[in-house]
């Protein structure tokens, strides 16, 4: 997926899976049997969707949009380590939803060697219950391991992590803002704000049966 924008510079979002196991209350790829995508294959769709644009300029490269790249880590840090020879400049942002994995320390890694490497945690919830509303799937951390996550990477890098927040009617209030605040601090932090893009909110909260 491309994005063009106002500067005449580029954006691409590529996928690391085909479907997600993880299965959001936002998300249809969770409905989509998942399967891993090969490093090639992920690099393909960024040189694809470049070549078809060119000669605009790249100015990111996104892994957000099919599958949670900690799912399939060994082969989206290959297809970074493929892609960074040719678009070192750009900025390459990975976007995960947090799940429990044994890959982080290795994002911290490849993020202490490539300086335009960024990280964003999805949080879209400012507790855990409320987390467990958006996320089905039970392997995802807490808040509080999101943010220790957050303070490995700023030591590792001397870079803040990001979070993704996806407001809406259940999640934006004063309570909420200064939840967040205070679990994860602006000086290890820095907060994207989006709209909110639910589609079946109690979808989640039924399958995991925290109906209220």
């Amino acid at each position: 997926v491309g994005h063009l924008h106002d500067d005449g510079t580029l954006t691409v979002s590529a996928s690391t899976m085909v479907g997600c196991p993880l299965k959001c209350s936002f998300c249809s790829m969770g409905n989509v049997t998942s399967r891993p995508l090969s490093s090639g294959q992920i690099v393909g769709q960024i040189l694809a969707v470049s070549a078809n644009c060119q000669p605009i300029a790249l100015r990111e490269v996104r892994f957000d949009v099919s599958g949670d790249p900690m799912f399939n880590w060994s082969a989206v840090e290959e297809a970074i380590r493929q892609l960074s020879p040719e678009f070192s400049r750009p900025r390459v942002l990975v976007c995960s939803a947090m799940p429990t994995s044994k890959f982080y320390s290795d994002v911290f890694k490849l993020g202490r060697e490539l300086e335009n490497l960024d990280f964003q945690a999805s949080v879209h919830a400012s507790s855990d219950t409320d987390r467990a509303f958006r996320f089905v799937e039970d392997r995802i951390l807490s808040i509080a391991q999101i943010d220790a996550i957050g303070k490995d990477w700023l030591m590792a890098t001397g870079r803040r992590c990001s979070f993704n927040y996806a407001l809406n009617g259940r999640n934006s209030g004063w309570k909420d803002a200064i939840r967040l605040y205070r679990s994860l601090p602006i000086w290890a932090w820095t907060v994207q704000l989006t709209p909110t893009y639910v589609s079946n909110p109690s979808r989640a909260i039924a399958e995991k049966g925290l109906m209220a």
